[in-house]
């Protein structure tokens, strides 16, 4: 996505959409499946379900699968995308959406859900 040679994992970021039900699993929270429609302005189709990045400040344009087959879009959310970092899109709906470190389980954008969490 970022429109140059391929860079070690090291220098970029990657943002991962959930393609299952349990993605986000108990430690990070419930969610549906995501799907990420864009990163600041420019289109994410054709990109499959993980995204490579440059660090920096980024607005994700995402769709949430609410009830099969419906999806949800519209939202957005933005965040700084560091180097080395693995990120998860979660989401109950377009307008619950968070960003989540893989590795730490830090949501980094939005808020941080739980099973028995109301609205």
């Amino acid at each position: 996505m970022y429109g140059s040679p391929e860079l070690t994992k090291d220098r970029v970021a990657v943002i991962k959409s959930c393609k299952f039900l349990s993605c986000g699993g108990l430690s990070l929270g419930p969610s549906a499946e995501t799907s990420i429609q864009s990163a600041n302005g420019k289109s994410a189709s054709g990109l499959g379900d993980d995204i490579a990045v440059l660090p920096g400040y980024y607005t994700l344009q995402v769709c949430v699968k609410v009830l099969p087959p419906y999806w949800q879009c519209g939202g957005s959310i933005s965040f700084n995308a560091a180097a080395g970092h693995v990120y998860r899109v979660l989401g109950v709906a377009a307008d619950r959406i968070r960003i989540v470190d893989a590795e730490t389980g830090d949501v980094v954008a939005g808020k941080k859900l739980n099973y028995f969490q109301g609205r």
